[in-house]
């Protein structure tokens, strides 16, 4: 929905902002309303629509991270988001001052620890299975080797085997 608030300002509709914040229509209307008894202000459309601003998603993004992050009620996170930021600061929130950005930047620091983590097994795996070729490589020339043994002693004991005759072809042989 390219409807505007302040100008060139792009808002999006309650089922847009549930998939970008992965979240239900249900729950996003009642965070909204949440926010709006706490005295934030969401713009309406004509037909009484909510229109959501990039401010607005911010603030929302922010009320879920504490709801998904903790174990608070949607009252109190309210509470939290609307003491944090206020409720006109709330309104006129820039994206380059996001609160989200402290979630965000935590989670960036979590998923470059977990991949750093995740490298290092890597690495000890990787020596591992180097390891294990070597020593399967290792049993495989033993292994073909014995067998070499194994063929040439065969080999000895059948040209040992033709030479002698057996004993009823030795006493018939005569």
């Amino acid at each position: 929905m390219d409807n505007d608030i302040h100008g060139d300002e792009k808002v999006y509709t309650t089922k847009e902002i549930a998939t970008l914040l992965d979240m239900a229509i249900s729950t996003v209307r009642k965070y909204a309303q949440h926010l709006e008894k706490s005295g934030y202000t969401i713009h309406k459309t004509a037909s009484k629509a909510r229109a959501f601003s990039e401010n607005d998603i911010m603030i929302l993004r922010y009320l879920k991270d504490l709801r998904d992050k903790t174990n608070i009620t949607v009252e109190q996170a309210t509470s939290i988001v609307i003491e944090r930021f206020g409720k006109e600061e709330a309104s006129a929130i820039h994206s380059n001052h996001s609160p989200t950005d402290t979630p965000d930047e935590a989670n960036y620091k979590e998923m470059e620890e977990k991949i750093n983590k995740q490298a290092e097994q890597i690495k000890v795996l990787s020596a591992r299975l180097d390891e294990i070729e070597k020593q399967s490589n290792r049993r495989y020339k033993l292994l073909i080797e014995n067998m070499k043994k194994l063929l040439g002693a065969l080999k000895v004991l059948l040209k040992e085997n033709k030479k002698k005759k057996h004993w009823i072809a030795r006493i018939f042989s005569k």
